[in-house]
C-alpha cells in the first residue's frame, strides 16, 4: 500500500502536461521543522553576505537566497529528502532504484519597496537542465544521461502556501516535449532566461504540504512576492542511479530494490 498513490489521471497529466500535483501529503509539524531549518540557513546566508559589504549580495541574500545540498547540513533535511512519500513517488515514477540528485531551499521574501526593478525576486523562464549543463553540476555527471528526458523527477514541496501574490511557480504545460530551449544569460538578473513563447502559462497554487511533481524539461518561472508573507518551498530531484560519474554532495542513494537506503 502506497503512502502516496499516483493515479492514472495523474500519470496521463504527467506525460502530456509534464507535471501533476498531489493532495496534501505532509502534516504541519513536519513542514514547520523544515521551515525552521530554512530560516536558520537563511539567517546564515544573510550574515555571510553582510560580511562582504557587497550591497547586491546583501540584497539577494534577503529576497532570493540560494541554498542547496541541505541534506549535508541538516539531519532533518536529509530525513525529509528520504521521506517515505518521496520513496513512494520514485517507485511509481522511476522504479525500484533511485538516487537523490539535488535539493534546494526555495525562499522568497516579500519584495521591499525600494524601486529597484532589476532586483525584483521573480525568477525568469527556464528549464533546470540548462543550469546543470552550464555550471559546476555538469562536472560530476554523465552528460548523455543528464540530457535524457525521462530518467528524473523533480518534487517541489510547498512548505507554506503558494499563491500568485507571493510569487508561486508558473508552468508551460506540454512544452517539456520540445526538448531544451535556448537560454540567454541576464547579468543584471543573475539568471538564465529561456527564449520561448510563454503565452499559455498557468500558475501553480498550492496548499502547505502539497507537492508539484514535474519533468526535467518543463519550462517554469516564478513571480515577484508582492504579499506580506515569506514563501518557502523545497525543491528535491531524484534520478535513476548511474547519473553521477564521480562523488558529489548532490548525490546519495535513495532506493535500492524498492527499499529506502
Amino acid at each position: 500500500m502506497h503512502t502516496v498513490q499516483v493515479t492514472e489521471p495523474q500519470r496521463r497529466q504527467f506525460t502530456e502536461a509534464g507535471y501533476f500535483i498531489t493532495d496534501v501529503v505532509f502534516d504541519e509539524p513536519t513542514l514547520a521543522g523544515v521551515r525552521r531549518e530554512f530560516q536558520r540557513f537563511w539567517d546564515e546566508e544573510i550574515a555571510a553576505a553582510d560580511q562582504t559589504g557587497d550591497k547586491l549580495k546583501m540584497h539577494w541574500a534577503r529576497v532570493r537566497p540560494h541554498m542547496a545540498a541541505l541534506d549535508h547540513r541538516s539531519d532533518l533535511c536529509r530525513a525529509f529528502c528520504h521521506h517515505v512519500v518521496f520513496a513512494d513517488l520514485c517507485r511509481q515514477l522511476l522504479g525500484d532504484d533511485a538516487d537523490l540528485s539535488w535539493n534546494q531551499a526555495i525562499v522568497k521574501a516579500p519584495m521591499p519597496d525600494e524601486g529597484a526593478g532589476n532586483r525584483q525576486n521573480a525568477l525568469g523562464w527556464h528549464q533546470d537542465p540548462w543550469y546543470g549543463l552550464h555550471g559546476p553540476y555538469l562536472k560530476s555527471v554523465h552528460e548523455d544521461q543528464y540530457r535524457a528526458a525521462d530518467n528524473a523527477i523533480t518534487c517541489w514541496v510547498a512548505l507554506s502556501r503558494t499563491t500568485v501574490d507571493n510569487g508561486t511557480l508558473w508552468v508551460l504545460p506540454g512544452r517539456h516535449k520540445e526538448g531544451l530551449f535556448p537560454h540567454l544569460w541576464n547579468t543584471e538578473r543573475i539568471e538564465f532566461q529561456a527564449q520561448l513563447d510563454t503565452a499559455w502559462k498557468i500558475p501553480v497554487v498550492l496548499r502547505p504540504g502539497q507537492v508539484l511533481i514535474f519533468k526535467k524539461y518543463l519550462p517554469h518561472s516564478s513571480g515577484v512576492n508582492v504579499s506580506t508573507e515569506t514563501r518557502m518551498a523545497y525543491q528535491i530531484g531524484y534520478n535513476l542511479p548511474g547519473l553521477n560519474r564521480e562523488p558529489s554532495v548532490n548525490f546519495s542513494p535513495m532506493l535500492r530494490a524498492g527499499q529506502l537506503v
